[in-house]
């Protein structure tokens, strides 16, 4: 039975991905077909953004309510009808709006099965499962290749996209009874006691300053803006940047950013085979080893091949990191904080998600999009720097953990 319920969870978990994804590769297409800019991009983007951070407010309650199973069951199907949707779209409005929607829905099966893994699952396993979520966006781009070098139909390929996305939601709610069943004493442990693996009555809650004042702390909620802000601008801005500097038609742009969730799927099923044996943390640097071979690829003569070799590395990298680090969570936290943490380090991550990209689009305006992988190396040195300090500064927050000294 354990076995059946991380399949179907890692099922829902590639459902999750395809949405994240297929606009991504289809919007040179897009803006092409519909007379837009490619800067638009950063509305349409801001708007699944908002969608994502009113999720996560809800999430709690919802899930409280009516349990996880139930929850991402009626999201996964929710997705699909919002995703046929998209392909009937004629102008940037409805773009924006129906983009709050998706960006709600996805927001909300991430929260929600996120936390539910987080408490259930060991790091590999929780790792793994967001190896599926890279599958799921790797296929995406795929169809949309797909459909473009057949039909050259942006609109089909969403169809193709939604069609996937449709079947997985009908195995949701045909497994929903053994899922609600299997998660319901899980919801209880996740959601009452703030997340925390360990039972207890009275949680600690700190207050957005006293968290601040934790030196971990900051440096996790950097860490954590950081690879969000690589994660999605690679992903919307790849396609654009292949298509605007290097010349490639929409359609081979598709195929070429698939190479980026490959990557991401790779990334992280290296590292949850890796974190076996390898605690997460130096796994997290390993794959930042992995992706400094990016630049050097970016900087070598301009080719189709090793730009897309380029996003490859970037997304093997960078893939990693969320997973790593927030398995990490409750061990160099601490059940008292792990609630508290866990709730900063996902704001954080939706800040980084929406500014990033953003404001790469604003820069665009400014010098183009030659600018791809300058904007991109200045965000992987910060998040290497980050990232020994966070190792530094949560191996002292264990000690004093340990020694019960205050934490400020």
């Amino acid at each position: 039975m354990a076995t059946l319920l991380f399949l179907v969870i890692s099922i829902v978990f590639i459902g999750l991905g395809l949405p994240d994804s297929v606009f991504n590769a289809a919007w040179p297409a897009i803006s092409d077909n519909l007379g837009l800019l490619d800067t638009d991009a950063v509305y349409i983007f801001a708007c699944v953004a908002l969608g994502t951070v009113l999720s996560s407010l809800l999430a709690s309650k919802l899930v409280g309510k009516f349990g996880t199973a139930l929850v991402s069951a009626i999201t996964t199907v929710f997705m699909a009808i919002i995703l046929i949707g998209f392909s009937t779209i004629d102008s940037l409005l409805f773009f924006c709006l129906l983009s709050i929607p998706l960006g709600f829905g996805t927001g909300l099966i991430d929260s929600t099965l996120t936390k539910y893994a987080t408490a259930k699952y060991s790091p590999s396993k929780l790792t793994f499962l967001h190896c599926f979520y890279s599958l799921g966006a790797s296929i995406s781009p795929l169809l949309m290749f797909a459909s473009l070098t057949t039909s050259n139909d942006w609109r089909s390929g969403y169809h193709l996209v939604a069609l996937v996305m449709g079947i997985i939601a009908v195995i949701t709610l045909i497994t929903l009874p053994f899922m609600n069943k299997a998660s319901k004493q899980t919801d209880e442990n996740t959601w009452n006691i703030a997340l925390s693996i360990t039972l207890q009555k009275d949680p600690i809650v700190f207050t957005p300053g006293e968290l601040a004042k934790i030196p971990a702390v900051r440096a996790a909620c950097a860490l954590f803006f950081l690879t969000a802000g690589v994660e999605f601008t690679c992903g919307l801005w790849g396609s654009t940047y292949l298509v605007q500097s290097l010349g490639l038609t929409s359609t081979d742009a598709a195929g070429f950013l698939t190479f980026y969730y490959v990557g991401i799927t790779a990334g992280r099923y290296f590292s949850g085979r890796v974190s076996v044996v390898t605690p997460a943390q130096k796994t997290a640097q390993i794959s930042l080893a992995f992706f400094g071979i990016a630049f050097i690829l970016f900087f070598l003569p301009t080719t189709s091949f090793f730009n897309g070799a380029a996003l490859f590395f970037i997304g093997f990298g960078n893939g990693p990191i969320y997973p790593s680090i927030i398995s990490l969570t409750p061990t160099n936290f601490g059940n008292n904080l792990f609630g508290s943490i866990s709730t900063a380090q996902n704001l954080f991550y939706n800040l980084g998600m929406l500014t990033m990209p953003l404001l790469f689009g604003l820069i665009t305006t400014w010098v183009g999009f030659d600018a791809f992988p300058i904007f991109l190396f200045v965000l992987y040195v910060l998040l290497f720097t980050v990232t020994i300090i966070y190792g530094s500064r949560t191996k002292l927050l264990r000690l004093q953990l340990k020694h019960e000294e205050p934490l400020f």
